[in-house]
């Protein structure tokens, strides 16, 4: 990307609407050249089956969101949430790891640039799919271990079909510090992250961190936003496309 700032879209019309085209010109006219995308999975694979047969999907929304951010010379990440239930678990995991490699890979085998629906930057597994609470402290070490196991079996996957795809990983939604430690001392930890062989399975990190939420008490956490001069950890009130290159 030529700089960091871009926008979240996703659409509630479901799988079959379209990216309204007054957004890529919006974008443009504010300089943002990331668009992150959102459709649940749920709704482009309404089978009801374990099938998995992508001629049987509903792409529109997809199509659409790839065809118009490539026009306007945006990138385009892809995010992967709120999976069919029989591509849920095993352990209450929101995205089952086999299911999900799948997906993620016919993801990336249609917009690879090489079969005519366009091209993709990335794509993102999870959205706060894996938040348990906004508002914890204190993240349950097989929460992340799910996340893991996922991320795994996703990016093997995506780079099997385009090493030029990035892979990013899931959100946390926090709005304390402590949560926010909890979650990445245990992501960036081999023995509990998404490792192989001491390769970390991600080439990015989405985190969201939104601050003075009224009706979060831990959300006017204050050293979270408070400049570094004042004391504080000078990170503002964000919902990035991309956050950490890992």
């Amino acid at each position: 990307m030529t700089n960091p700032y871009g926008f979240t879209i996703g659409l509630q019309s479901g799988a079959g609407g379209s990216l309204n085209s007054q957004a890529t010109v919006d974008m443009n006219d504010m300089g943002a050249t990331c668009l992150r995308f959102q459709i649940w999975w749920s709704a482009i694979d309404a089978t009801g089956t374990t099938n998995q047969n992508s001629s049987t999907y509903t792409w529109n929304a997809y199509d659409s969101a790839v065809s118009k951010a490539n026009a306007a010379g945006i990138d385009v990440i892809l995010t992967i949430l709120k999976a069919p239930t029989q591509f849920q678990g095993p352990s209450g995991n929101p995205l089952n790891p086999s299911y999900t490699a799948t997906f993620a890979s016919q993801i990336a085998t249609r917009y690879d640039g090489a079969h005519g629906h366009g091209t993709v930057n990335g794509i993102e597994v999870g959205n706060e799919d894996y938040n348990l609470g906004a508002d914890t402290t204190t993240i349950p070490w097989p929460l992340i271990q799910q996340l893991s196991l996922t991320m795994k079996a996703v990016y093997p996957s995506v780079k099997a079909v385009s090493s030029s795809i990035s892979v990013g990983i899931a959100a946390k939604l926090n709005r304390n510090s402590a949560g926010y430690r909890a979650w990445f001392d245990t992501l960036l930890n081999p023995a509990t992250g998404p490792y192989i062989s001491s390769v970390f399975q991600g080439d990015y990190i989405n985190f969201h961190y939104y601050t003075g939420i009224p009706s979060s008490p831990l959300s006017l956490d204050p050293t979270v936003s408070l400049p570094s001069a004042l004391g504080g950890q000078g990170i503002p009130s964000i919902h990035r496309c991309q956050a950490h290159a890992v």
